[in-house]
């Protein structure tokens, strides 16, 4: 939640990470090696765009740790 509104993280697929308001995309990237790099920010977003690229960056290494030790 951001400003009272509700957005959803679409789920990634082959390293894109995408923030969507409705169907409309509003953050864009891709997972690097060394994190996240954002490609598109919505202007709402640019207040917080590095915060954003840090917690994306957590959440994919969150979801990377859990694959490898389910494997």
């Amino acid at each position: 939640m951001w400003r009272g509104r509700t957005y959803r993280i679409q789920p990634s697929a082959w390293g894109r990470v995408t923030i969507l308001d409705g169907n409309r995309p509003v953050v864009q990237g891709r997972l690097t090696l060394s994190g996240i790099r954002l490609d598109s920010v919505d202007p709402e977003f640019r207040d917080i765009e590095r915060e954003l690229a840090f917690g994306l960056a957590q959440r994919a290494t969150t979801i990377a740790m859990v694959v490898a030790v389910a494997h």
